[in-house]
């Protein structure tokens, strides 16, 4: 049985909020363009019978304009001949207007709609020429038509929709102006701008751009504050994944942080709102009573994670400290955010790097190396041919070390392809890298996975990802390797890795391990892990890495 109440920091019940990037709709300028000239084109055809302006010749203008109003949205906003096709749109409904006696109404509709779509397509320009144009001709109307009862009517309708057509396009220019007034240059230079001011400021920081150290922080402030025994922070990297940052008191997130399920967790994230949620004891005693209050952690109008934290009964947890919590965290919520921000662009930067190494190691020197093997595979059928039978055999000894250099280049390039990333876990990274390293050398791949909803921290997981790597090219290029064994527990914030290999253990084996094992026991170190390299009975190499105590 569980109880749950929605608190806000004054005790009182506070409405949903919204993510951040969540947009209710998204609209181009072509879009929009079209969707103001197909308001109003049907506007006046629908005027056209209400006003009584069915005559034959107005209609005729109608249909004319409409046409070209087609042809002109199916244009793109760059495409040469769109101006054009407004200026004609432009000039025929002025004629119309002018022709017309008094003016039809739906012809002064269309006026605007030419203008609106030329200012968003061309800006400025755009609105002027079109503009101008139509009130060109409406003027040489003016002056045909003489002095009559109907020339102050036609004077005063045109004067007005002129006016109405021009503040239109001035408008729509302005639109035009503010989605595409920056050039690359400019977007580079305001990169430039930013990027300074981004190394000035974090210069003056007075706390860590570490997010793990930025949570450490906030969960240690925070079980301070509530006197709870236990806690978590954990950080939302896109769709429903939740990464514990820190923790106090546990090993491994013990409650539901998938925010695809229902629970306190996903109550807070998706109210907004501090939740409390009592669980009592079974009467078996299989689940200790608890107490678990679970705060929001945001930054104006989007959410960053949460903060967790449980009382074991018999403690129970004080609500009237709900809102001094609720300060804390909001303190916290911000350099959270800045420090999440930063280590995203520092892992990008640091993956975007691997990507232009990758295809410059295979646009490059891959391909030559594949050319030399040709040539390799020409030469050695030629001294077959002349009989040269020491020489031939050479040539394929060399053919065969070349073959390998180029299977060692591929898996590399697939070492620096393989990473991961918000939308792409340590699992699918290491599975499909495996993959790869035993398709390319006729290696048996046998791997197990087995993770939760709840990923591990970037750095952990980005770490052991390159460990991964280090033992599984190690155990390829072991003579007489025939299976690799990769084995992957994830349980936040623990994990455990083993790669085992079948290879014999040679003198030369265990001599050339040494580097490897120290470049990966390193890289183990910097997580906290406990790194272990043995031999495996009854024969091959096994490397384990436990991270957090993990129990596997």
């Amino acid at each position: 049985m569980e109880q749950q109440t929605q608190l806000d920091a004054d005790g009182a019940r506070a409405a949903p909020r919204r993510g951040r990037g969540l947009r209710p709709y998204a609209v181009t300028r072509s879009s929009f363009a079209s969707s103001i000239r197909l308001g109003l084109l049907l506007l006046a055809a629908v005027a056209s019978p209400l006003v009584g302006a069915d005559d034959p010749e107005t209609l005729r203008y109608l249909v004319a304009v409409i046409g070209l109003a087609l042809v002109g949205s199916s244009l793109e906003d760059g495409h040469r001949g769109k101006l054009p096709v407004l200026l004609a749109e432009s000039l025929l409904t002025a004629v119309g207007i002018a022709a017309t006696a008094p003016p039809a109404l739906p012809l002064l509709i269309c006026l605007p709609s030419t203008t609106i779509a030329a200012g968003l397509a061309r800006g400025p320009l755009g609105a002027a020429v079109t503009g101008g144009a139509a009130a060109a001709v409406l003027l040489v109307g003016r002056v045909l038509r003489g002095d009559g009862p109907d020339t102050a009517a036609f004077s005063s309708a045109a004067a007005q929709w002129v006016l109405v057509a021009m503040v239109s396009g001035v408008l729509a220019a302005r639109i035009h102006g503010l989605s595409t007034g920056a050039t690359p240059m400019d977007r580079y230079a305001e990169a430039s701008r930013l990027l300074a001011q981004l190394r000035a400021v974090t210069r003056r920081l007075p706390g860590s751009l570490d997010p793990g150290t930025v949570a450490q922080v906030l969960l240690e402030e925070s079980i301070s504050v509530a006197e709870a025994g236990h806690g978590a922070v954990l950080l939302h990297v896109g769709g429903d994944q939740l990464v514990p940052l820190a923790l106090h008191g546990y090993q491994r997130v013990p409650w539901r942080a998938d925010l695809a399920k229902d629970g306190p967790i996903t109550r807070a994230w998706l109210q907004g709102t501090p939740v409390v949620d009592r669980r009592p004891a079974d009467p078996d005693g299989g689940r200790a009573g608890s107490t678990l209050l679970v705060l929001p952690v945001r930054v104006e109008d989007h959410r960053v994670g949460v903060v967790a934290l449980e009382w074991r009964l018999p403690s129970v947890p004080r609500t009237e400290r709900v809102p001094d919590l609720s300060a804390v965290v909001q303190r916290h919520s911000l350099p959270l955010e800045t420090a999440a921000l930063f280590d995203e662009l520092r892992i990008g930067a640091a993956t975007e790097e691997r990507s232009r190494l990758a295809r410059e190691m295979h646009d490059g020197i891959a391909q030559d190396l594949a050319f030399l093997g040709y040539q390799l595979d020409a030469l050695t059928a030629s001294l077959r041919r002349t009989g040269s039978d020491e020489g031939a055999e050479q040539a394929r000894a060399l053919r065969a070390q070349m073959t390998s250099l180029i299977s060692d280049l591929r898996l590399s390039i697939s070492d620096l392809r393989s990473s991961v990333g918000p939308g792409r876990g340590l699992g699918a990274a290491l599975s499909e890298y495996a993959r790869s390293a035993g398709t390319s050398s006729g290696i048996t791949v046998h791997l197990s996975l087995k993770e939760g909803s709840t990923r591990l921290p970037a750095e952990t997981e980005v770490q052991l990802l390159r460990i991964a790597h280090e033992a599984v090219g190690r155990a390829r290029r072991r003579p007489g390797t025939r299976n690799l064994w990769v084995e992957l527990e994830v349980d936040p914030p623990s994990a455990s890795l083993v790669v085992e290999d079948d290879a014999p253990n040679t003198q030369d084996s265990v001599r050339n391990s040494g580097p490897a094992s120290r470049t990966m026991d390193e890289r183990a170190r910097a997580l906290g892990a406990r790194f272990d390299a043995e031999h495996r009975l009854p024969a091959g190499n096994r490397i384990s890495v436990d991270v957090g105590g993990s129990t596997a």
